[in-house]
């Protein structure tokens, strides 16, 4: 059966709280379809990851190749990112207009199956970027975890995420998770990006005492 997905999550757009939405796919499916998952060195996890699984991973013996989603949630994400495609030009089209709330317009499908004669595209593309901008939000497809633990990203255009705006994240993240909530951050090396074109940080943050 075909469903219409339409996930949402708070964002911080250039320190502006907002709501970021994955584009609804017209032609989204759960169907049984057949996905055949990439071999990973360590695997896909079976279990959630603690704090302290993550800690050793990131921070005190860092291998990130260790951080994975689970069988279904990897499956999801290729089955999302498939469908994904047969609407929008690129991945990086998708995120442009979701996260930074470009403008899109339509273009011809070059490969197109008599059902889908054009498809989105980001507008103006990446390649005629200009301008700094920075956005915070929920990670849509996190690693597998445990419950309480959040995985966001910190995506900047045109320029490379400095120390300092990671340490702004946080403290914006704290207005949602309490001042004594805890993180984790990195940056993926060039083998581990999957959008290795637009900067982005990784941020887990384990929630503290979340305000009134």
């Amino acid at each position: 059966f075909s469903i219409s997905l339409f996930r949402s999550s708070t964002c911080f757009l250039q320190g502006k709280r907002t709501l970021a939405f994955m584009s609804p796919l017209r032609n989204y499916s759960s169907s049984d379809e057949t996905i055949v998952l990439p071999e990973r060195e360590y695997g896909y996890a079976s279990k959630p990851f603690t704090w302290p699984d993550l800690v050793e991973i990131i921070r005190e013996k860092p291998n990130l190749a260790k951080l994975s989603r689970s069988v279904e949630q990897q499956t999801e994400y290729i089955r999302y990112t498939r469908n994904m495609l047969k609407e929008w030009k690129t991945v990086y089209d998708h995120v442009l207009v979701s996260k930074f709330e470009l403008s899109k317009r339509r273009m011809p499908n070059p490969n197109h199956d008599g059902r889908n004669a054009t498809l989105w595209e980001a507008y103006p593309p990446l390649s005629e970027l200009t301008q700094v901008k920075k956005v915070l939000c929920r990670n849509d497809f996190p690693y597998y975890m445990d419950d309480g633990i959040e995985h966001w990203c910190l995506w900047k255009l045109c320029q490379d995420i400095q120390d300092q705006e990671v340490e702004e994240a946080k403290e914006e993240l704290r207005q949602l998770f309490g001042q004594d909530a805890e993180f984790l951050c990195w940056r993926n090396p060039p083998h581990l990006k999957s959008l290795p074109d637009i900067d982005h940080y990784h941020i887990l943050v384990r929630k503290g005492e979340v305000p009134n």
